[in-house]
């Protein structure tokens, strides 16, 4: 009889909650489940007992750091690259009805005196969220209530923030409008959507809201970045004919047009549930970049694959990760034409970061290197640029957060 992985254990168990109606639920391979964080008895709101953290460096060197923890969320800058935070501002509080999927986490964009932090939180007991905003014109002395991105809207959850140096800001998100509409009709075939915005001046006015996609996946996070011209390229889990969840790729323009979405990969996972295990994007010179997590009959872990022709066609995708360790959580970074990219790896109950460069656009890869490692819970590895350095941002809960320099 041929042996069931624990990861396919997991997905079955996953599958089986998500059809009890039980709430979302994450693959929590790499020990990131909230439960864990009940257990440790981490209580307070500090970074300390943060599920998740996310970063941006500033212009002017200074990082600032925005997260979730024990229901609200909180906003600190650092002047010394991580090593110690001002003293943290309240942006927002609500309790158990904040998102904190794993999936999902704060957003945060700094151009010049202007903040800008995205979140969402459910607006009831049926998993239906909202996107809020919050502003600082002042540089974080003082900061704006919260408003909803989109007005009387019905669900909107996991958004994605980029911007640029321009004062132009980007957000996509998964929007519940169109599948409540078709579910007066009797048709379940679309469980969510893929929608944009774009605001041209810093947040003060945003376009109307499009959608990408009609059909997209319901609850695995958007990977978003910005090309040197200002346009945005997404990833995301789809909804594919046959119930496959498979990862496709767009270019959304400011013109508001938007290419059609090309496919990624052929993995070929057929699941009626949301694996809660989205993809990372990055755009290079010459090449756009995928990596993303899979369970599919075709291929299974976490693999990387590269385009040369805006996301037309895609190299063959190679796996990451040691085949006896659990690979998960990839993100990238580009410059030129060097990649890095780093994902995590469990080892009994050890996380690590590991991490490859590619000097070429994703042709070679450097051996495997284990960065950092820690046991218990921990946020996904990210990875921030600023010129022509490139930082891994991990929160920890054993050993703090950790804010580096890459190679």
């Amino acid at each position: 009889m041929k042996s069931i992985s624990s990861q396919t254990l997991r997905v079955v168990a996953c599958t089986l909650i998500s059809l009890l109606q039980w709430g979302p639920c994450a693959l929590a391979h790499e020990g990131h489940d909230h439960a864990e964080q009940a257990k440790e008895g981490c209580t307070n709101t500090g970074l300390e007992c943060a599920n998740a953290a996310t970063p941006y460096l500033a212009k002017d060197g200074i990082l600032w750091l925005v997260w979730t923890a024990n229901g609200l969320v909180s906003v600190a800058n650092s002047k010394d690259l991580g090593q110690s935070f001002s003293k943290p501002i309240e942006i927002a509080n609500h309790g158990k009805f904040l998102d904190t999927g794993g999936d999902t986490r704060p957003q945060i964009s700094v151009h010049g005196e202007n903040i800008f932090i995205t979140y969402d939180f459910f607006k009831d007991n049926a998993w239906n969220a909202q996107i809020n905003v919050v502003r600082s014109q002042d540089r974080g002395t003082h900061f704006s209530a919260p408003v909803s991105l989109v007005q009387n809207g019905v669900s909107e959850r996991f958004p994605s923030l980029q911007s640029d140096e321009k004062g132009r800001l980007f957000i996509t998100w998964i929007d519940k409008r169109i599948a409540a509409k078709n579910r007066l009709k009797k048709d379940e075939s679309v469980v969510g959507s893929i929608f944009y915005t774009w605001s041209l001046d810093d947040g003060d006015h945003f376009q109307e809201e499009r959608p990408a996609n009609n059909s997209s996946c319901e609850c695995c996070r958007i990977a978003s970045t910005l090309d040197n011209e200002g346009n945005a390229f997404i990833a995301y889990r789809g909804n594919l004919e046959g119930e496959i969840r498979d990862h496709v790729m767009q270019t959304l323009r400011q013109d508001s047009s938007a290419s059609s979405p090309t496919l990624i990969s052929n993995d070929h996972w057929v699941t009626k549930v949301c694996p809660h295990h989205g993809p990372t994007i990055a755009v290079s010179d010459k090449a756009v970049h995928a990596a993303w997590y899979t369970q599919g009959t075709h291929r299974k872990g976490v693999f990387y694959s590269y385009s040369n022709d805006q996301g037309q066609h895609w190299s063959d995708p190679f796996p990451l990760g040691d085949q006896d360790h659990i690979a998960s959580r990839p993100y990238l970074s580009a410059k030129g034409s060097k990649v890095w990219l780093v994902w995590k790896e469990l080892s009994g109950s050890e996380s690590s970061v590991m991490m490859r460069i590619s000097p070429d656009d994703g042709k070679t890869w450097s051996q495997p290197e284990r960065l950092i490692s820690t046991k218990g819970f921990s946020d996904h590895p990210l990875l921030v640029q600023q010129n022509n350095h490139v930082y891994l941002s991990w929160l920890t809960r054993k050993d703090g957060y950790h804010f580096r320099e890459l190679p």
